[in-house]
C-alpha cells in the first residue's frame, strides 16, 4: 500500500506540474505578443540584456562583418539539408557585434553551398528580432567549436566560443533577420513554441487520468 500511496502522489504531482508548465506557457506566450506587436527597439538602449530584449522588434546599424560569417549546420527546410547564415554585424558606436541569422540556404550533397552569401560592408540598418540561438537536445563535446576558415560552419552556437573566434565581444543573442530586409536568404522563423499550453493541458489530464486509475483498480482488488 506505501508503494501505490508513492506512485498516486507522484502521478498527481506530474500532473499539477504540467499545469504549472501550461501556465508558464500561457504567459511566455503573452510577452512574447506584446513584445512581437511593439515598436522596434533601437540595440543602442541596453544592449547586452537578453531578458528585456528577447522576441522585442529591433533595429540597428552598423557593418556586416562579410568576411567572417558562421554556417549553422543541421538546419532541415522542408525535408532538405542546409545551414543558417549567421554574419556578425559591428554595431555603430558599440564594442560589441552581434550575429544576424540572415536565414536558411541548401547545402549540395557534398555538404558544398551554391549560394553567395557576400554581403555589403558598409553602414546598414537592419529590422529583426530578438530570439535565443537555438538549442540542441544533446550536445556532442566540441560540437560549439568552429571549423577552420571562412565561411565557418558549426554545430552549436555559443557566442563566447565565436567571439574568441572573431577576435571581439559577441551579444548573447542573434537577431532573426525581417522579410523586409535585404540580403537575407529563405526565412520562415518559428512562431509557436514546441510545445503549446493545451498539449501540457493534456498531459496534465493523462497523468490525473493514470492517478484515477490506480485508485480504481486498488478499490477493485480489495473488493475481490
Amino acid at each position: 500500500m506505501i508503494l501505490v500511496c508513492l506512485v498516486f502522489g507522484w502521478l498527481v504531482w506530474l500532473g499539477f506540474w504540467q499545469l504549472e508548465r501550461a501556465e508558464e506557457k500561457s504567459a511566455m506566450i503573452k510577452i512574447r505578443s506584446e513584445r512581437e506587436s511593439g515598436p522596434p527597439i533601437s540595440l543602442d538602449e541596453t544592449p547586452e540584456d537578453l531578458e528585456a530584449l528577447r522576441y522585442h522588434k529591433v533595429s540597428a546599424i552598423g557593418v556586416y562583418d562579410t568576411n567572417h560569417q558562421f554556417l549553422l549546420d543541421n538546419q532541415v527546410v522542408r525535408g532538405r539539408a542546409g545551414v543558417n547564415v549567421l554574419t556578425p554585424m559591428r554595431i555603430r558606436g558599440l564594442e560589441y557585434a552581434v550575429l544576424v541569422n540572415r536565414g536558411w540556404i541548401p547545402l549540395r550533397a557534398d555538404r558544398g553551398i551554391d549560394v553567395d552569401i557576400d554581403v555589403v560592408s558598409s553602414d546598414i540598418k537592419i529590422f529583426g528580432r530578438v530570439h535565443d540561438f537555438p538549442g540542441v537536445g544533446y550536445q556532442i563535446d566540441g560540437a560549439d567549436i568552429p571549423a577552420l576558415g571562412w565561411p565557418s560552419l558549426v554545430q552549436v552556437i555559443d557566442s563566447k566560443v565565436l567571439s574568441k573566434k572573431l577576435g571581439y565581444p559577441l551579444l548573447p543573442y542573434q537577431i532573426l533577420l525581417g522579410n523586409s530586409n535585404e540580403h537575407g536568404f529563405y526565412r520562415d522563423w518559428p512562431k509557436s513554441y514546441p510545445i503549446s499550453p493545451e498539449r501540457h493541458h493534456a498531459y496534465a489530464g493523462q497523468w490525473f487520468a493514470l492517478a484515477l486509475t490506480l485508485v480504481a483498480v486498488v478499490c477493485w482488488k480489495q473488493k475481490k
